[in-house]
Order: C-alpha cells, then sequence, then structure tokens
C-alpha cells in the first residue's frame, strides 16, 4: 500500500525535479509539433488537450507530490496509446513499409504503457514496491530510445524509409522514472502503527 512508502520526499527532491522538468519538456515537445502541424495548414485544435493530458497529469503530480496524479496520468497515457492505435488500425487503403514499422511501433508503445499502468495500479493496491515500479520505467525509457533511434539505423541502409518520432514517449518516460525513483519506503518501524494494549 502507498501509505508505507513516502512520495518524493524532500531529501529525493532532484527526483521531483526531474520528473517535473521532464513533464515540461514533454509538453513543449508536443506544443511544438501542434505548431508545425497548425503551420502545415492542418488544424490540430481537437487533438490538443487529448495529447497534453498524460504531460499536465505529471507536471501536477511533481508538483504537488501526489501518487494519484501520477497514477491518473499513467492511465491517461495507456488511454491515450489505445485510442492512437485504433484510429491508425482504421487507415483505409493498402499499408507502406513506413506505416507498417509505426504501427508496430504504436503496438509495443501500447504494450509498455498498458505494462506500467499495471504496475502503477498495483503499487496503488499494495501488490507491488517501489523496486518494481523504477524498473518498469526503466524498461519504457529503454524501448523509447530504441524507438527512437532504431529508424535512424534503417534510414542509412533504406533512404526512402521515413524517420519515426518518439521523442515525447521518451521524454515522458523518464518522467515516469524520475516520480518512481522518487518514492522512498518507509521503516518498518514507521511503516506499522503500534498496537494499543
Amino acid at each position: 500500500m502507498k501509505e508505507r512508502y513516502l512520495i518524493l520526499p524532500k531529501k529525493l527532491n532532484a527526483s521531483r525535479l526531474s520528473s517535473l522538468a521532464f513533464a515540461v519538456l514533454t509538453l513543449l515537445f508536443v506544443a511544438a509539433v501542434q505548431i508545425i502541424v497548425a503551420l502545415g495548414e492542418q488544424s490540430p485544435a481537437l487533438d490538443i488537450p487529448f495529447l497534453y493530458g498524460p504531460a499536465i497529469l505529471m507536471i501536477l503530480a511533481s508538483a504537488l507530490r501526489s501518487y494519484f496524479f501520477f497514477l491518473l496520468a499513467n492511465i491517461y497515457y495507456t488511454v491515450r496509446m489505445t485510442v492512437q492505435v485504433v484510429l491508425a488500425s482504421m487507415r483505409e487503403g493498402a499499408y507502406t513499409s513506413y506505416e507498417i514499422f509505426d504501427m508496430l511501433v504504436l503496438f509495443i508503445l501500447l504494450c509498455l504503457s498498458a505494462s506500467l499502468t499495471w504496475q502503477v495500479i498495483l503499487f496503488y493496491l499494495g501488490h507491488a514496491d517501489n523496486v518494481a515500479l523504477t524498473h518498469t520505467s526503466l524498461i519504457c525509457v529503454i524501448f523509447c530510445f530504441i524507438f527512437i533511434f532504431f529508424p535512424y539505423i534503417i534510414h542509412l541502409f533504406l533512404k526512402d524509409q521515413p524517420v519515426t518520432e518518439t521523442w515525447d514517449a521518451l521524454l515522458l518516460s523518464l518522467s515516469f522514472l524520475s516520480f518512481s525513483h522518487g518514492i522512498e519506503k518507509l521503516p518498518r518501524e514507521k511503516e506499522e502503527p503500534a498496537t494499543e494494549m
């Protein structure tokens, strides 16, 4: 149960600041992409609240030291990835090699976000510890790094292969990891209240 842990205590202020910084960078990155899309005469107005949700929730989680907002951010991101996968799957016409690769990346990011969300829920209910949470967050970060640089490697051999960008997923994963790192288990004597005689 999360009551047995300190959430972003002052001595782990670096984790709190890192989580906040990466969430803000995610927000700025998504905003920059939205502006670029808008300049391309494709209005992103309907997507703005949907895409910004996880980053905003992580900013609240870090600023308020709230595990509840961290839980909501993970759930929100998994729902967002699910909707993205469903919308991408409903595309008409034949898939190009790039679109197939893009779908593969989306599916794996969905699986990663779902596994992290499951760990966050288990921790919230008291069925997982902060070590499992931190390791799952770290796995998400590692895979996001792979998905950022793997397309660039492919691009060296296939010149017509566009580069898939997953920087927002990486920045958000780093925010999740920083928050998880800032969870500290209470000493046993403080964890278990003394029973009255």
